[in-house]
């Protein structure tokens, strides 16, 4: 794909979707291994948590809450070429993995660094992650994630 403009924004759209349906399931998690350098790092601007190094880590993490399905959907996504650099207001929502029902729904903030690989395609190199606050005492997918042993400790409190 090309690191243009157009072809920036195409992955980026890619990723959303295969993200939503194949990132979080352990018999499918390897379709995303493509999108990221196996140097990745996903930084969350979240109370607790720490940098996760490796991209075999963030897609483990990833695929390891099978009690819910979280669904990315881009609202807005802005792309600097010359920086290397895609900002995306994104939608997220958590939804129980055996009913359907929407647990939690927020925004995000994410910072992509994109780089070029050794083909010419395009790669993730780092995300910066910047999450809505809700409302003490409102169900947060910290909340949901805790039920899952594969990612409970990430979260605080």
């Amino acid at each position: 794909m090309e690191f243009t403009d157009n072809g920036v924004l195409k992955f980026m759209k890619q990723y959303f979707r295969d993200y939503s349906d194949y990132a979080q399931n352990p018999g499918t998690v390897q379709r995303m291994y493509d999108y990221f350098t196996p140097d990745f790092e996903f930084t969350p601007f979240i109370a607790g948590n720490a940098t996760i190094s490796g991209r075999e880590n963030f897609l483990r993490l990833m695929s390891s809450h099978p009690s819910s399905h979280e669904s990315l959907t881009p609202d807005d996504i802005m792309i600097d070429i010359k920086r290397s650099v895609v900002v995306v207001l994104l939608r997220a929502e958590l939804a129980d993995s055996t009913t359907g029902e929407v647990l939690v729904a927020k925004s995000y903030h994410v910072l992509y660094q994109l780089v070029k690989d050794g083909s010419g395609g395009i790669r993730i190199n780092k995300v910066l992650f910047f999450e809505e606050i809700l409302p003490p005492g409102t169900l947060d997918m910290g909340d949901v994630f805790k039920k899952d042993p594969g990612i409970a400790g990430l979260f605080s409190g």
